[in-house]
């Protein structure tokens, strides 16, 4: 009995390795999470002054539907592992901002979670949601900008009641859509126009990078901190292909020179980007090919509405980069960001 159990626990363990192992395979050489070069590529000690918001202006012309729906479904599989849009997903990553929920991973930590909650309750004020507005405002508040903590006891619940009101009624997904709109893609979509970034593919980056990264700050990891390591090379890119790729190899370097193990483990997502950079699919012609996530096609027709499911409205933990993921499990990563 002994030796089964013990035959069980080293097969597991080996099965642990492998997994920690082929999810960081992304951050080797250069990208070493160990790197001597790490510190420069980790977040800002925070300042709530020197990291004030920094509005976005200007104006993008869009692409046409299609294009649009490839370019937020390239980003729903880095979340989410597949092309359906998670609307109920509701779930504690243990990554320091506190649930992680719906379609673009809104955290209760970071504010923007408040932000869809209110926006919902001003068009169904009687939502059973409404027990959950004041400690999600209070934790709207950055804590490290002296905001209040929050008895996790107010939040009891809330990850079960995301998902019914997500799986019942279909408002409080077209909310979750357009909060996405105006707090990432609108500006992302800007911030690409006004560095000249214009193709599909350069605007898809902007984007995933926004969700994952944040825009809206100068705090050494965000879009706008990226942007600003590119500019500041000696040998200025020169075309949007030069300014990407270097784009992306600074991404790449942020993600892996995390001190856990869940931005590392998020790495290949700039990989499958660079992937699509190296093939010159600037376009997005379809099918868009990511190859880490089981070399998953993306023709932009796709069903992204799925009805709930059993397997979608239940909490379940993440699986990490190279695992085929299973839909309703957003991948591991940490959500450093938010306005």
């Amino acid at each position: 009995m002994k030796n089964i159990l013990f035959r069980i626990l080293l097969i597991a363990s080996i099965g642990i390795l492998k997994t920690k192992s082929e999810a960081l395979e992304y951050c080797v050489g250069e990208y070493s999470k160990n790197h001597k070069e790490c510190p420069l590529y980790r977040a800002k000690s925070t300042n709530c002054e020197e990291h004030a918001n920094m509005p976005v202006t200007g104006n993008f012309i869009p692409f046409n539907h299609s294009i649009n729906t490839l370019i937020f479904t390239i980003t729903n599989v880095f979340e989410y592992g597949t092309t359906t849009y998670d609307y109920e997903s509701c779930v504690d990553l243990n990554d320091s901002r506190g649930y992680t929920c719906g379609l673009v991973g809104f955290t209760t930590g970071t504010g923007d979670v408040f932000t869809v909650i209110n926006r919902y309750l001003q068009i169904n004020p009687n939502s059973e949601l409404k027990t959950y507005y004041v400690p999600l405002k209070e934790l709207a508040d950055p804590r490290e900008c002296g905001g209040p903590e929050v008895d996790p006891k107010k939040l009891s619940g809330f990850p079960e009641a995301w998902r019914r009101v997500a799986c019942t009624d279909s408002k409080f997904k077209r909310v979750q859509e357009a909060v996405t709109n105006e707090m990432y893609f609108e500006p992302a979509m800007k911030l690409a126009e006004s560095y000249k970034v214009l193709s599909p593919l350069g605007k898809s980056i902007f984007y995933d990078t926004a969700v994952q990264h944040g825009y809206d700050k100068d705090d050494g990891i965000s879009l706008r901190s990226i942007i600003k390591m590119v500019r500041a090379e000696p040998t200025k890119a020169q075309t949007e292909l030069t300014f990407l790729k270097r784009f992306l190899h600074f991404r790449k370097r942020i993600l892996c020179c995390r001190m856990d193990d869940i931005w590392p483990e998020s790495a290949n997502r700039v990989s499958d980007l660079e992937f699509l950079l190296s093939t010159g699919n600037l376009k997005l012609s379809t099918p868009v090919v990511l190859p880490s996530y089981n070399d998953i096609k993306i023709n932009g027709d796709e069903i992204t509405d799925q009805p709930c499911s059993a397997s979608n409205s239940t909490i379940m933990s993440a699986k990490p980069a190279k695992v085929k993921e299973t839909p309703g499990k957003p991948t591991r990563r940490s959500i450093l960001h938010r306005p």
